[in-house]
């Protein structure tokens, strides 16, 4: 496990500072993907950290920087106004690493289509019942379920719960705003 997270991008990286949702599970079974306009060269605000969203026919081909791209997908629920996404790092899919691992955090995208953000879990809120139902790492940046059947309820209490302050990327040449 600690060899395909050393691989991990840097984007995937920054999402771990914050706290996201972690498992073998892939969502997808269980709700239909959202495909909204999103595409282009994005870089968050008051960096040069940039990130290149191509939209594919089932998703989105996601790179940071120089890094190895990732998949994304992005899905709804309704407790969440803007998405649920799901990362996953083809690093993973390596013979040390047989099951697939997905990050899931929370995005927001502006209606103007310039700008989308990040948010992901505060693990300082997490009630009992859910602290119960999941492994933290012991770095305390990601959560993991218990049982990966039980994935999408895990987002769905999660997305509840307090966020971090999210992480906005602006399109690249886009007006301030």
């Amino acid at each position: 496990m600690l060899y395909g997270l050393v691989r991990l991008s840097p984007l995937i990286l920054l999402i771990f500072l914050g706290g996201c949702i972690q498992s073998s599970h892939d969502i997808a079974v269980d709700l239909p993907i959202e495909l909204p306009k999103l595409e282009g060269i994005f870089v968050r605000s008051g960096t040069n950290d940039v990130v290149v969203i191509k939209p594919m026919r089932t998703g989105y081909l996601m790179q940071w920087g120089e890094g190895e791209p990732n998949f994304l997908r992005l899905f709804k629920v309704p407790e969440y106004s803007g998405y649920v996404a799901q990362l996953y790092d083809f690093s993973l899919d390596s013979s040390n690493n047989k099951t697939p691992k997905f990050l899931y955090f929370f995005a927001q995208s502006s209606d103007d289509g310039f700008s989308f953000s990040i948010a992901t879990v505060d693990f300082g809120r997490l009630p009992a019942n859910l602290k119960a139902r999941v492994n933290v790492s012991a770095s305390g940046n990601y959560m993991e379920p218990k049982d990966s059947g039980q994935t999408l309820e895990i987002i769905r209490e999660a997305a509840k719960l307090g966020l971090t302050p999210p992480i906005e990327y602006r399109r690249a040449n886009s007006p301030p705003g």
